[in-house]
């Protein structure tokens, strides 16, 4: 990693000059981790009134458990509106931890969250919800890479903000969703593509298969996971490439910020892949990023595990040196 005294990062050939870093978003108290913004099924980040747009986030219930919830985002002075519950744990579930929300042009929006398990889909008419789980729709670990080739005890899926639409017309939405593996006690995992359908007739979810070149090849030498990241906006490019930022862990007490890119929406092949931020400040996790421009600025939202145990909703913008 390449940082300098007035705190640039190198990706690549390109340095960036950190502007801001903002650890708590949201400003208020308990659990405000970050979920989601919205897009549309073309990868743009959705928009209303200018420069506002909805920004997912999760907390704990009544019953302890993980639940979203969505506030209104000015992109420009960062005000956040106060929360508004969209989607509870099920009976069955401890979350429901929404991590990609999309709209569908003229119809409803789409949610993909993690339930402690697995990667389920919710719908709602509305970017600010109720959403409403697909019942019959859930993707779940398969043994082999997925489980670091051993039994399934212990190991989950978690959906990430990695989007590629395959196809669409005016009653299906075929697309690669991005996810990881992960085992919470021995911290591994590694990132991968579920291809999805969604009917929007019914307004239902449908796993066509995993990608036959799962894993992705994120994880550096001597890693020991590559997760949570994602490449949701397609207007974000480095050096003309796409970039996918996700973190990986050389043990289970560290972990750094890295970038893929390449031409490959994919990411099946990556030119680079580059370590290029660390926790700062109070931040002891980072992970769940997902980047935008604004405003000529590249910003990275995420999630962060501050000293204090709670999880937040942070940012860094950051702006391309000449």
């Amino acid at each position: 990693m390449t940082v300098t005294k007035n705190d640039a990062v190198k990706i690549g050939a390109v340095r960036f000059e950190l502007q801001s870093h903002i650890e708590d978003l949201c400003g208020e108290p308990g659990n405000t981790g970050f979920g989601s913004l919205v897009f549309d099924s073309d990868g743009r980040l959705l928009t209303h009134g200018g420069t506002r747009t909805w920004l997912y986030t999760v907390g704990h219930d009544a019953d302890g458990r993980w639940m979203s919830v969505v506030r209104e985002l000015d992109l420009r002075t960062l005000e956040c509106s106060p929360p508004v519950p969209v989607l509870h744990p099920d009976a069955k579930n401890r979350w429901a931890v929404i991590h990609h929300v999309m709209h569908v042009g003229g119809g409803p929006y789409l949610a993909l969250l993690s339930d402690d398990t697995g990667i389920r889909g919710a719908v709602a008419s509305r970017p600010d919800g109720p959403f409403v789980y697909d019942p019959d729709f859930a993707v779940r670990p398969e043994i082999g890479w997925e489980t670091g080739g051993g039994p399934l005890d212990g190991w989950t899926l978690e959906v990430n903000a990695a989007y590629e639409k395959i196809h669409e017309d005016s009653t299906h939405l075929e697309f690669w969703e991005g996810y990881d593996s992960y085992h919470r006690g021995e911290t591994r995992g590694d990132l991968g593509w579920v291809r999805l359908s969604f009917d929007k007739r019914r307004g239902r979810f449908q796993e066509l298969g995993r990608h036959e070149s799962n894993p992705l090849p994120f994880r550096p030498a001597g890693h020991i996971c590559a997760r949570c990241g994602g490449n949701l906006a397609s207007d974000v490019r480095i050096s003309g490439q796409r970039a996918y930022f996700y973190y990986a862990r050389p043990d289970r007490s560290r972990l750094s910020a890295f970038v893929a890119l390449s031409d490959d929406p994919l990411f099946s092949e990556a030119s680079l892949i580059q370590e290029f931020d660390l926790p700062r400040g109070d931040e002891e996790v980072i992970e769940k990023f997902q980047a935008y421009m604004f405003d000529g600025l590249l910003h990275l939202l995420y999630e962060s595990r501050l000293k204090n145990g709670l999880w937040r909703t942070s940012l860094r913008r950051y702006r391309e040196m000449d």
